[in-house]
């Protein structure tokens, strides 16, 4: 610690941690929204590619592999916006 001109007590470790949390916070969020979409739609490309190629399986069996992730976004997607909307809708 050390005085300010006025006599008053400056903590530098203080500062020093609010800016190091207030980085953290930007990082973490620039990863969370940009490096999780890009992964997440490299594996839906990836995945038809995966069941058919490596595991074997047939158009058919890939298609019922395939179906219930725009079934499960068909459902969640109007859940989310009403969480993130709230009852108004605004």
């Amino acid at each position: 610690m050390t005085l300010n001109q006025d006599g008053t007590r400056v903590d530098h470790t203080a500062a020093a941690t609010l800016l190091l949390q207030l980085f953290m916070s930007v990082v973490d969020g620039t990863i969370v929204n940009i490096a999780l979409p890009v992964l997440t739609r490299e594996f839906m490309v990836a995945l038809p590619f995966l069941f058919f190629n490596a595991l074997g399986f047939s158009e058919m069996m890939l298609g019922f592999l395939m179906t219930p992730f725009p079934i499960a976004t068909i459902i969640v997607a109007p859940i989310a916006a009403g969480l993130i909307l709230g009852p108004t809708g605004v």
